[in-house]
């Protein structure tokens, strides 16, 4: 595979899907506009980082779809992502983590929808 695939579907793609279901997901839950803003930067941290792993995962010889560390970065980007809502937007524990957790589901159901279609 060449790196221009690569940036692509492992980094681009993902990031690109994860920045526009996530919001609307905050919306939903009445995020107000500066709000979304730090939901967008938050998820410029840690999708990149959790696809670079996958990556590695892949080019380390890991089968091409390691679904248990797959799960595993998932919940820690549910995790850090509510921490960092809950520390830079100051508000309810509760409500930030279900933030995370439906966000992060649903920018997720929608990844493995789609990337069944496509051969990475």
């Amino acid at each position: 595979m060449n790196l221009f695939k690569i940036l692509i579907l492992n980094f681009l793609f993902p990031l690109a899907l994860t920045e526009i279901i996530e919001p609307g997901v905050a919306m939903l839950f009445g995020l107000r506009k500066i709000e979304l803003v730090a939901v967008l930067l938050i998820n410029l941290v840690t999708n990149p980082a959790m696809n670079y792993v996958m990556v590695l995962s892949n080019l380390s010889g890991s089968s091409p779809t390691n679904y248990v560390l797959l799960i595993i970065l998932e919940v820690l980007v549910v995790i850090s992502e509510w921490l960092l809502l809950r520390w830079v937007l100051i508000g309810s524990s509760i409500k930030f983590f279900l933030l995370s957790l439906v966000m992060n589901g649903c920018s997720f159901a929608a990844g493995l929808l789609i990337f069944q279609f496509i051969n990475i």
